[in-house]
């Protein structure tokens, strides 16, 4: 019960579509992985696609300002959600979401040491305002955008 409060409270609390449809297909495959036989785990994790992940990073890196649904990275791949969530994360170490937001970071740190605006940087990093941008950037690097910028000045 205290994981699906936990799923309940993620997707409650997620803006971006792209995150809240992993957070949804992940927390369903943890609930029903102790029902699945180890062999079909096997088969289906054995060997990575990794020409369609590619595939899937790229279109995510070539639009990292647009919010590309699950659905999108799926049809340019050709895997179900579930195997492109569960492949991504094996080859890249973190979800499809997580590796553009991380991306979106990394480029917005550049940004703003560059001196532009927190405000610029997160409307054209595609976040849906200053703070969500905010938010995201302080998670993975525990200051502020300010806080960031301000070392450069």
């Amino acid at each position: 019960m205290q994981q699906f409060h936990r799923l309940f409270e993620g997707l409650a609390g997620e803006e971006d579509p792209l995150a809240a449809e992993s957070l949804l297909i992940e927390g369903l495959e943890e609930g029903i992985a102790p029902l699945i036989s180890e062999n079909w785990r096997e088969q289906t994790d054995g060997n990575l696609p990794v020409g369609a992940l590619k595939q899937a990073r790229d279109l995510l890196l070539d639009r990292l300002e647009d919010n590309v649904s699950l659905e999108e990275l799926c049809r340019v791949a050709g895997l179900s959600r579930s195997y492109l969530l569960r492949s991504f994360k094996r080859l890249y170490g973190q979800s499809p979401h997580g590796y553009q937001l991380d991306h979106r970071i990394k480029r917005g740190k550049s940004w703003l040491a560059h001196g532009r605006t927190i405000l610029d940087t997160a409307l054209d990093l595609g976040f849906s305002d200053q703070a969500h941008f905010q938010r995201a950037f302080k998670k993975r690097l525990a200051v502020t955008p300010g806080q960031y910028q301000a070392f450069f000045q």
